[in-house]
């Protein structure tokens, strides 16, 4: 420690960092902040391990020192402190710039998606209406493609031409093999991508997307054993 390093009480120190005196304990324990114990067991934090954590100093820094810094502390809550949602919902926002980053906004403000799963690059910081349009926007994304695998279940029958084309093959050596699966998994009914891969003579990379694609819209399913089947009817 410096000696000029100013010591910060818990309670300072915890209001500095955002966080509950239990997870300032905890950090003790691990390892993760330097706490001075002084007598009568009062314990202190020092002032530049608050500023090596939050990625700030007392000091000015220059952007690019700042930016180190900032990146620094983000590294630290996403690969030590992941566990901690108040924390990582902190990171989040600094990293942000503490604004929305749809519309800049910096009013009512939160992180999402708000059961933060997914990598840090999945999460972003929004404000209140720029959320409920986005989130509104995949609901209804969700919802039309329920409906789509709903119609397509009701159809029982499609033809040949409409199935090729919404599996959308990139080109046309692509739908070649797309049509040849198709004929193999008509007569197979059910089948793994290696039987199909064997019965159509193509990839199995192929085959895989092939049933990708087909499950995607609805029209195969995997049961149990790991199968794939045709949901519906295929006509000429």
């Amino acid at each position: 420690m410096r000696n000029m390093d100013k010591l910060l009480s818990v309670g300072e120190a915890c209001k500095r960092l955002g966080i509950h005196p239990n997870t300032l304990r905890r950090w003790d324990k691990e390892g993760k902040i330097r706490v001075v114990r002084l007598q009568g067991c009062k314990r202190k934090i020092p002032e530049s391990e608050v500023g090596r954590i939050l990625g700030t100093q007392t000091v000015p820094e220059k952007p690019s020192e700042a930016n180190d810094l900032l990146q620094s502390f983000v590294n630290f809550v996403f690969t030590r402190c992941q566990d901690d949602q108040v924390l990582v919902k902190k990171a989040v926002m600094l990293r942000d710039g503490q604004k929305c980053t749809r519309c800049g906004g910096t009013n009512d403000l939160a992180v999402y998606p708000p059961d933060l799963k997914g990598s840090p690059s999945d999460l972003k910081t929004l404000c209140k209406s720029c959320a409920e349009e986005e989130y509104h926007k995949e609901k209804e994304e969700e919802k039309t493609e329920k409906e789509h695998k709903k119609e397509v279940i009701a159809q029982k029958e499609v033809s040949r031409m409409f199935l090729l084309e919404k599996i959308s093959p990139s080109n046309l050596l692509q739908r070649t093999a797309f049509g040849d699966m198709l004929s193999a998994a008509i007569s197979l009914r059910k089948f793994s991508v290696e039987q199909l891969s064997a019965a159509s003579r193509c990839p199995p990379q192929l085959a895989a997307l092939f049933c990708d694609r087909m499950s995607e819209k609805g029209y195969l399913r995997q049961n149990a054993d790991g199968l794939y089947e045709l949901l519906v009817r295929v006509i000429v």
